[in-house]
């Protein structure tokens, strides 16, 4: 689970890294917000689901132990 945390920061640091050295102009701004915006997506996605899984684990369990008939 780190790892799919850990790629989408990389690549959105490595990208405000180079925004920051230089100005980016024309396709390759273009093809980094595009990938920005794509990964943000990502990790958005990555949270929802912990978040659910979260609840998940927060809820209480309780089995029940009845006879069942079975055909």
């Amino acid at each position: 689970m780190s790892h799919e945390l850990r790629t989408p920061l990389t690549v959105l640091q490595g990208y405000l890294e180079m925004m920051d050295e230089q100005p980016l102009e024309g396709a390759v701004r273009e093809k980094a917000l595009h990938t920005m915006r794509e990964q943000t997506q990502r990790m958005e996605g990555l949270v929802k689901q912990l978040l659910t899984l979260s609840k998940i684990e927060a809820a209480p369990t309780h089995l029940l132990n009845e006879r069942l008939m079975c055909r």
